[in-house]
């Protein structure tokens, strides 16, 4: 890995190295890296070959949805050779095609979903009607949870009401990673939790009850600011059934 982490740098700064690398599939993504921060559409046939990768099976195709997690992530080398919206530009691409495959194809929803977290906000409101059911999705599987908990807790604490028709789902999926997930997601899960009971609605008071009981759990947990966060978590949907004063 540490030799591609340098061909990509290369690449970055002298792209015509790019040809001369005959890279095997585990070299394509890093490639992708060093281009992609360009901006400058010279990615474009190396991103449509990652997106292809997706399709392999086993590891090479669980690599390959990693490697486009990756690619608008902060850059390890020194001086690299950024464009201006290189990010929309990688996500105007992709978007469409990760999108298209990601119902039949758990790479592609993988990949999309730990790309997310690297956009800015305001390129992915345009298309947050469609996102977020893939995000919801993408809870329930331990490779994507944390990126789609740091995707909706950017959403809840902006917006709570805009996960508003996927309440019930969110907030199921975040009482099960609140009691067993590793501790950031843990913390993750209870602060979404906080920012949803602010959404208004007959679902958040059926809701209640559940969430009430259920984070008893991480009330209990090992570490104290999952502890600390859970309390807050619980004192806010026990008001939820409290009539305003």
């Amino acid at each position: 890995e540490q030799i591609w982490r340098l061909r990509a740098s290369f690449v970055n700064k002298c792209p015509a190295l790019a040809d001369r690398m005959n890279a095997p599939n585990e070299g394509v993504g890093w490639i992708c890296i060093g281009l992609a921060r360009r901006g400058d559409g010279l990615a474009t046939p190396w991103l449509d070959r990652l997106v292809c990768q997706l399709s392999l099976p086993g590891d090479e195709g669980r690599r390959a949805a990693s490697m486009v997690g990756r690619l608008v992530a902060d850059c390890w080398w020194r001086q690299p050779v950024t464009g201006l919206l290189y990010r929309q530009r990688v996500w105007a691409q992709l978007q469409p095609q990760l999108s298209k495959e990601q119902g039949t194809s758990q790479n592609h929803l993988t990949a999309i979903v730990l790309l997310i977290p690297h956009l800015p906000r305001q390129i992915l409101l345009p298309s947050l009607p469609i996102l977020l059911p893939m995000v919801v999705k993408a809870l329930s599987s331990p490779a994507t949870a944390h990126s789609a908990l740091t995707c909706l807790d950017d959403i809840t604490k902006s917006s709570p009401s805009m996960v508003s028709s996927h309440l019930s789902e969110v907030v199921h999926h975040c009482l099960q990673l609140s009691k067993d997930s590793p501790l950031h997601s843990r913390i993750l899960a209870l602060t979404i939790l906080s920012s949803c009971s602010k959404i208004e609605g007959p679902t958040i008071v059926q809701l209640s009850a559940k969430v009430t009981k259920d984070l008893a759990i991480p009330v209990r947990d090992r570490k104290r600011v999952v502890r600390v966060e859970a309390a807050k978590t619980r004192n806010l949907w026990f008001l939820v059934t409290q009539p305003s004063s």
